[in-house]
């Protein structure tokens, strides 16, 4: 948990690949929590299905506490289609932002939280976590 204060700016930032061996296409949902409060992303594009093939996905979340009836959430993602070993690919394309605002007290002892949620709930998908961070900024 991290004791926040108001003028704090909380950084979320979760780098990885996705592996889709469901047999179907799937779209996924980003989601980064500040005690109870969810900013959500929903991608918007597909994973394909593919036994080997994986898409990047990075994805930034920062939490602003301008006051303490005064909290902005906004969340990033940039993504691309799932591609091959050593094949390049276009991120560009996948690019995604939403704010959310709220009047609630995120002063104090804050849980920070990070998920991805399926279209889909089938065990042959795969998040493998490259790295992450969460930073206070005060």
């Amino acid at each position: 948990a991290l004791t926040v204060v108001v003028g704090d700016l909380i950084r979320v930032k979760v780098s990885g690949l996705i592996l889709n061996n469901s047999g179907a296409n799937r779209n996924y949902t980003y989601k980064v929590i500040i005690g109870a409060k969810e900013c959500l992303l929903a991608q918007g594009t597909v994973v394909s299905a593919s036994a080997t093939d994986k898409a990047i996905v990075n994805v930034e979340g920062v939490v602003a506490v301008s006051a303490t009836n005064l909290t902005n959430m906004t969340l990033q993602t940039l993504n691309t289609a799932q591609l091959a070993d050593g094949t390049a690919g276009v991120h560009g394309n996948y690019s995604q932002g939403v704010w959310t605002t709220s009047a609630s007290d995120f002063t104090g002892s804050q849980t920070v939280t990070f998920a991805i949620l399926s279209s889909d709930a089938t065990t042959t998908q795969t998040f493998t976590l490259l790295g992450y961070s969460i930073d206070q900024i005060t």
